[in-house]
């Protein structure tokens, strides 16, 4: 192929590439495809916030468990007693007997 059939067949590919990402770019950014390390930092920064927020609901648990003489081992053990299940019954009743129309017989 000539140099002149290889221009022929970039160019219209490149500018129909060209306009693609234009009108992408309207509905979706891409002024930075490769923001992986603004996100991570962004998860690094949330889950260290949820470690403090757990370790400070942790002190405040135990606070609250000496504060009402309740032992760590022991809590909320009686709370969350759950009652027997009932046993499933599977006694299903039989099917209605079928009913043939007379045109049929």
């Amino acid at each position: 192929m000539t140099g002149k059939g290889i221009f022929k067949r970039l160019v219209p590919f490149f500018l129909t590439l060209m306009a693609g990402i234009f009108i992408a770019s309207i509905f979706v950014s891409v002024s930075s495809p490769f923001g992986f390390r603004a996100r991570r930092m962004q998860m690094r920064n949330e889950m260290e916030q949820l470690r403090i927020e757990n370790d400070q609901l942790r002190r405040e648990n135990r606070c609250m468990r000496r504060q009402f003489g309740i032992p760590a081992s022991h809590a909320f053990d009686e709370d969350f007693s759950v009652p027997p299940v009932p046993p499933v019954v599977t006694d299903v009743p039989p099917p209605p007997p079928r009913i043939i129309p007379r045109t049929m017989r």
